[in-house]
């Protein structure tokens, strides 16, 4: 008789990119307050030449041809906080970040996810220029939505001259 190894699946708490909380196991919206002093920080790298240290929870979403969007635009969110995307846990690749958000204004990132590709996300604070954490509790709120027509550039609209509308927006030259 052959005994066969119990397979145990892997923690997804978030700590790490490795072990980041699986969104794709979830109903959107989802809703969950964390506190980022919780974890311990990690160092992103955003090119050649840039590193980051960052302290928050890592998340997992696989885009469905679909509109992602971390929403952090509250009042319990008591911080100021940095969210960054990528490719892969290697971080070879950013997708997206923005590091200059301020507690409770423009507190979102959105992006477009393209069908059945892995995107990882931290939500956290950075390293302020004193050397200490920005940090406290974050409330994150995840949606995947439909992505209108224009996110797809097999269905963009041709601008033929400018100035150019497009559902009441103008597209002019500056």
């Amino acid at each position: 008789m052959a005994v066969l190894p119990l397979l145990v699946a892997s923690d997804n708490d978030g700590k790490t990119c490795a072990t980041a909380f699986d969104l794709n196991s979830t109903e959107f919206p989802f809703i969950e307050t964390f506190d980022s002093t919780t974890f311990d920080p990690s160092l992103l790298q955003f090119n050649e030449s840039e590193m980051e240290e960052v302290k928050g929870k890592w998340y997992h979403v696989k885009g469905s041809d679909s509109v992602i969007n971390f929403n952090l635009c509250n009042r319990t969110t008591t911080f100021r906080v940095f969210i960054a995307v990528f490719h892969d846990c290697e971080q070879s690749t950013t997708h997206y970040y923005n590091h200059d958000l301020v507690h409770g204004e423009r507190c979102r990132l959105s992006f477009y996810g393209d069908d059945e590709t892995d995107y990882y996300v931290i939500v956290g604070g950075r390293k302020g220029p004193e050397g200490t954490f920005f940090e406290g509790t974050a409330a994150v709120n995840v949606t995947n939505t439909e992505a209108p027509a224009q996110y797809r550039c097999d269905r963009a609209v041709e601008v033929t001259s400018l100035p150019f509308t497009v559902n009441d927006n103008n597209v002019e030259k500056k």
